[in-house]
Formats: structure tokens, sequence, C-alpha cells
């Protein structure tokens, strides 16, 4: 049997939502228990990251709480995969522990109100994990904003409502209350966001889910070992992820407290869901496999070695990083290790014979079916760098220039349809997280984004930049594609572009990003052929 994961919104988002209503039921039963147990809400989110001072200061640890012991959180806790081509298989695994064990809780707590002569209408079996998707174009303003059931203070019986906190100050909880004020630039700014910040497109049109180089990462990353710090991020975790987190801001703006929101799990099961859809929406699109090679003749010797080290790079994917497994605790409080190959199919997730974790989601149809997936690059170039680093220090924006080099062919830079052009910020650092930094490509002079929407790059969302920068870390870096920008612009002309301006605007002036600096703006060219 698989279970079913459906829209937040498919009965109004509220506690008349059966499976809302049991989700709050089950997270306060997690909620109760201390952090040293391995089916605790705490302890659970300290599996994507832990800070005791944070913790305590947001008033989710007490002085002297007993955690587990140190070998319990160096098996199980900060252990998220950001900035890697894990990130999708190992965000499932651990979605797979919680919506299991929050489904044990609710079965338990059915049994309990049976006890007591309550009618239950429902099935614990019928529970699965909602997800919440903000950029659905079916339903585009209403599904921006935050359900009401993680946003009431209060269950209908009175009593406190533990999907609610009070720790979201970001734009999806702001600008609709702003909207409804009526405050001059909330709805142009609210549409930037559903047009910009929450776009598919660069994510769904990805020919690949493993990224190939500095310009191209793919749909679901780089290769990396194993990797809690972000490094590049592939175009899901960018666009999506990333920006939702900061869009919803608080706890879900910082990594370390970002599993201790309850909407947090409700976010990944639809960036999980979009896994699905991504795969689903072109026959091309697969996860990694092993090829079989062709049959063992001299003709064939060339391709099969070619087939051999893709299979090489295939396994590393399929089999996890060397240096640790991916652990999870299960409702029996047992450990389970996972590899990557172990999660692909959402249909075949039968651990033992007690866990039967499969799932499937209600609606995986292509929101971009018109919208064709871009042709993959054979090969990537260098046309130009930023020679200085740049910084919102004490500023609103800035902005910085690329100065351009002929590629190899010498016959100039000019925008065609047979290249992908890349925007590659590297070792972005700052040292607080939930910002967000919108990019432009020759954006003019004093010029507002909201007047330039077909100028818009991407955004920085600064989601762990704090820890990946901490100690002299390097941060992050983020790609953006702006081959369509190119486009626009006409980019080239007849003569070829000797510049290139890239502007840095945050989205919130008054919570600017003014200690954040990028060490390096790079522009890639890759050659690819058009389907």
């Amino acid at each position: 049997m698989a279970f079913t994961r459906r829209n937040v919104w498919a009965k109004n988002g509220d506690f008349d939502d059966p499976v809302l209503y049991w989700y709050a039921r089950g997270v306060r039963v997690l909620r109760a228990k201390p952090i040293s147990d391995p089916t605790s809400w705490e302890f659970l989110a300290a599996l994507h990251g832990f800070d005791p001072v944070i913790w305590h200061v947001e008033g989710f640890l007490t002085l002297g709480e007993k955690l587990p012991p140190y070998w319990v959180q160096s098996l199980y806790w900060k252990q998220c995969q950001h900035g890697s081509w894990y990130f999708l298989p190992w965000h499932r695994g651990h979605l797979l522990s919680f919506e299991t064990i929050v489904r044990e809780a609710i079965k338990q707590e059915m049994i309990a109100d049976e006890k007591k002569g309550i009618k239950v209408n429902y099935h614990w079996t019928d529970w699965a994990l909602p997800y919440w998707n903000p950029a659905d174009p079916k339903d585009n303003y209403r599904a921006t904003q935050i359900p009401p059931a993680f946003t009431n203070e209060y269950m209908p019986d009175g009593s406190e409502n533990p999907l609610y906190i009070k720790q979201r100050d970001g734009d999806l909880v702001t600008l609709p209350q702003e909207i409804a004020k009526g405050t001059p630039g909330a709805k142009q700014k609210y549409e930037l966001i559903q047009r910009n910040l929450l776009s598919l497109k660069q994510a769904l049109t990805q020919p690949s889910i493993i990224g190939t180089s500095n310009s191209s990462t793919g749909f679901g990353g780089l290769k990396t070992s194993f990797s809690h710090d972000p490094v590049a991020f592939g175009q899901i975790e960018s666009n999506p992820h990333n920006n939702i987190h900061g869009l919803v801001g608080g706890l879900m703006g910082d990594g370390v407290t970002a599993g201790l929101d309850p909407l947090f799990w409700s976010h990944h099961a639809n960036i999980d869901r979009l896994w699905e859809v991504w795969l689903k929406s072109d026959p091309e699109h697969k996860n990694p496999y092993n090829k079989e090679p062709l049959p063992d003749t001299p003709e064939n010797k060339a391709d099969n070695h070619t087939i051999k080290l893709l299979n090489q790079t295939q396994e590393q994917w399929l089999d996890g990083p060397g240096e640790r497994g991916f652990m999870v605790p299960l409702t029996s409080g047992q450990v389970w290790e996972f590899k990557p190959k172990d999660v692909v199919n959402t249909l075949a997730l039968k651990v033992d014979y007690q866990y039967d974790l499969s799932y499937q989601y209600d609606d995986i149809s292509n929101p971009l079916k018109d919208i064709p997936t871009t042709p993959a690059g054979t090969k990537s170039e260098l046309l130009g760098a930023s020679t200085t680093s740049t910084g919102l220090k004490e500023a609103n924006r800035t902005s910085i220039e690329i100065p351009i080099g002929e590629p190899a062919t010498g016959e100039g830079v000019k925008y065609s349809s047979e290249y992908r052009f890349f925007l590659h910020l590297v070792n972005i650092t700052s040292n607080k997280d939930g910002r967000i930094i919108n990019v432009f490509v020759n954006l003019p002079k004093g010029a507002s984004g909201y007047d330039y929407p077909d100028l818009y790059a991407g955004s920085i969302s600064l989601i762990g930049v704090r820890q990946a920068s901490a100690g002299g870390g390097l941060g992050e870096s983020d790609v953006f594609e702006i081959s369509d920008i190119l486009a626009r612009l006409r980019f080239g002309g007849w003569e070829g572009t000797k510049n290139l301006k890239v502007t840095f605007i945050p989205l919130n002036e008054d919570n600017p990003a003014d200690d954040m600096y990028v060490e390096q703006v790079l522009l890639y060219i890759e050659t690819c052929a058009v389907k």
C-alpha cells in the first residue's frame, strides 16, 4: 500500500481537513517528548541542524536540559545535505523518518480517543505528510500564503496550535497583511515574488539531475562528498527551496533552526514532489542509473570505456558518500541507514517486514508542460570574470561589471540559441542567515527591479551561509542561467559586448544584507545541441 501526500490547500488549509487536524495532533505528541528521545520533535529537527545557543534563545532548549549522548548526536544530528548532489535523497529519507513517526503518534492518539468514547471518523492509514506548494500556478495568490492551520494560534477546541510558531517574519507572512492595508508598493513586490522568486522554470527545464560543470549545476546539484555545509546549489535547491526558506523567515530562515518550524516539513514534501514532477515531465529526465555496456566488440571499445566512466559516477551517487551513511530513526527508535538508491522509487520503500514507507503524490503534473527542457551543454568556457569582490556593506544596492573576453572561436560574444549563458557567484559570505538579494543583469542605473522583471537573473537566499562563512569559511556559491535575458537584450549585437553589469538589490531594504560579500562573479558560456 502506498500512502498519498496531498496539497495542504486541498480542503481550504484549515482544521476542517483531517490531514491537517491530525498532523497537529501528532506534532503535539512529538513536542511533548524530551530531546533525548529519537522520536521527539527537537531530535528530528536536530537531524537537519542544531546549535544549543540559538535553540535556547528561540525557546526550544532549556538550560541544563539533558541531551542525547555524544555518540547518538554524532550518528544522527547535523546531517542535512546542502549544495550537494545528495540534497534530494537525504531530505527524502529525513521526511520518511518524520512522516512515519508522526503517523504512529496519530495512531496512538486515535486509539486513546476511542478508549474515551470519542468517535474518530478518520483512519491513521489515510494520513500522509501534506505538501505546501507556493508556486502552484492553478491557485497563484492563495497558494503563496501560509495556510491558516499554520497561522492560527489555537485549535478548534481552544487549545494551543502546535503547528503555529511566532518566529516567522518573511515576506510571505507580512506582505498579505500589507496588501490588505493598502501599503504602497506591497502588491508590486508580491507580484515580483510570485513571478520571479517562485519561478520553477530554471529547475524544471534542467536536462539532467547531476550537474556537469561550474556553470550547469543540474536539477539536483554537483557531485560532492558528504556535504553538511553548502557549496554550489543545484537548481531545485536554489529556487524554489532556498527562496521559500527566506520568504517564510524566522526559524525557516536559518538552517540550524529550520526543522523546528512545522511548515518546514510541508515545504520539503513539496520539494520532494517536484523531484517526481521533473522525472515525469520528460522521458530524458532520469535518476542516476547504471547503463548497460554495448556488445564487447572492437568497434564498441571506446564507447564502452565511456559507459564505464559514466557508471562510476552514477554508482557514487547511488551508493552515497563513502565516508559515512545517512542515518534516521524509525518509530521503534531503531536506526535506518539508507543510501540514495534506497529511496529513488517512492512506490517501493519497504524497509523491512515492519516498515513499508511507500508513498505517492496526488498531483505530479508539469505546470510548465509547454516549455521544453533546456538542451544539455557539451562544453563550458569562461567568458569573463569580475576583477574585484563586491559587497553590500552600508548600501542598499551595488553593481559590478564583468569584462568579457572573446571565446576560443574568436567570433565575438553574441547571443545564440546554440549557447547557454550562466552567472556563477563564487564564495558568497555573510554572518547572518535569512536575507534575500535579487540579482539583475544590465539593469539601468538607479532603476527599480520592479520595473524590469525581465532582467531578473535569480536570488541569493542566505540559508546556511552563516555556518558556511564561519571561521574563514568560503561561504556559498550560486549559479543562474541568463540565456533568456541575453536573448531579450539581443546580447552582443553585431559587434559583440565588452562588459556585462550585474546588480545586487536586497529584497527588503529594512533588512539589508549589509555584510554580504561576493568574492567573484563569473560568466560562462556552454555550447549545446539544439533539439
